[in-house]
């Protein structure tokens, strides 16, 4: 069989199974329940269909106390796109594993809609939890820290439970701000606000400032190491002071159309770190141009490079967009470019050039004519004349005398 056979079968017995598979979904109202020895509670839940014909689901407990759930009905009905209620019941007995354990509260479809048709079955699933004290003293506990600005006061927030059996008379401690990491330069300590007399089952929390005036931006590494009646807490969380940015200061603007051209993107980095990975991308109508990667040192200016066709779009001006990358952070610059054509000259007329020698020799047979035609003019004088001949002593004697 050919392969479009195989995908038109394909297709053809899903269209068929789609109008008879349905999405059924459970919701819980209750998630965290505290235990104690005997517990028996009744909780409300519900079913929807989210079909558009009627199902019949089956409702399941699971996990690693399902055998002490309990429901009102074992099946139940629901209407096309529909909600069904249930109770279900929890009872513990005298005492179950400490800490949270998971209890999965489920329906799973059943039978098919009007008897009929092909049935992927469908199921959902919601875990809740049912937390037990451990033996003694045991605090679980958080820290965060949300955001800040430079010359703000970061919050350094603790929200803590007690899970164990037994009063916790203290809990304190001490907070350590690194450089970068937690190898880097201890930059400052702070105190930990003591708190007293912790019940079992209860929660407390607390929120320790730190005054950012005069630190620099970057990024610190928060350490609290905390005590309570000997047993050690300890919490670990990065922070950044300030906004990493890289800004586009200026780029190329006007190219002169003549095929590829070079497009230089000039960048700042406002940050105290080097910052790897930097790259620009630009939509420029239906072109879409990538520079390479580069690193930006700490406060200073890099150059990201492109080349553009020229010929590939009309001469005039063109708007782009800039998608800025860095950091795993993103920031959008708009600009404009200006495309000149390129002006293309009349040839002018070929310069005749006559070399030097030409010119000399030239000037040398002028010279020799001339020399030529002297000679020849004294020749024939002297040929005259010697023609002619001298003139007779007596016949200048004869003139004379009369």
């Amino acid at each position: 069989m050919k392969l479009h056979h195989y995908v038109f079968l394909y297709t053809g017995v899903m269209l068929f199974l789609l109008p008879f598979s349905f999405a059924v979904g459970v919701g819980i109202f209750v998630e965290e329940v505290s235990f104690y020895p005997n517990l028996n509670e009744n909780y409300q839940a519900f079913v929807n269909n989210n079909g558009d014909r009627a199902v019949k689901v089956e409702l399941i407990a699971d996990g690693e106390l399902g055998q002490y759930v309990t429901f009102s009905d074992k099946f139940l009905e629901v209407g096309p796109s529909g909600r069904s209620w249930f109770t279900y019941n929890i009872k513990l007995p005298e005492s179950i594993p400490p800490g949270r354990n998971k209890v999965n509260i489920g329906v799973e479809e059943v039978s098919a809609p009007d008897g009929v048709g092909i049935v992927a079955k469908t199921a959902a699933y919601y875990g809740i939890f049912i937390n037990a004290p451990y033996a003694g003293k045991y605090l679980k506990g958080s820290m965060s820290i949300p955001p800040v600005k430079v010359g703000e006061k970061a919050l350094i927030s603790f929200s803590f439970t007690h899970q164990g059996n037994e009063m916790i008379d203290y809990l304190k401690g001490s907070i350590s701000i690194f450089n970068k990491t937690k190898e880097g330069n201890l930059i400052t300590k702070l105190s930990f606000p003591p708190i007293r007399k912790i019940a079992p089952r209860n929660s407390t929390e607390a929120t320790v400032p730190w005054d950012l005036k005069g630190v620099p931006v970057g990024d610190y590494f928060i350490v609290a190491n905390l005590d309570y009646d000997g047993h050690l807490l300890a919490f670990e969380q990065s922070l950044r002071v300030g906004d990493l940015v890289v800004k586009v200061i200026n780029y190329t603007s006007e190219f002169l159309q003549e095929g590829i051209s070079r497009m230089d993107i000039m960048v700042q980095s406002f940050w105290n770190d080097p910052i790897e990975r930097v790259y620009g991308e630009i939509s420029l109508e239906e072109l879409r141009l990538k520079t390479p990667e580069s690193t930006i040192q700490p406060w200073e200016q890099g150059t990201l490079t492109t080349y553009l066709d020229t010929l590939a779009l009309p001469p005039g001006q063109h708007p782009f967009t800039l998608t800025l990358t860095f950091a795993e952070k993103t920031s959008l610059e708009h600009g404009m470019i200006t495309l000149v054509p390129k002006v293309i000259q009349a040839p002018s007329p070929p310069k005749v050039t006559i070399p030097m020698t030409t010119i000399l020799l030239t000037v040398v047979i002028g010279l020799l004519a001339l020399v030529n035609v002297f000679l020849v003019f004294f020749y024939f004088k002297s040929k005259k004349q010697s023609q002619a001949g001298p003139s007779a002593p007596g016949n200048r004697l004869r003139k004379r005398g009369v």
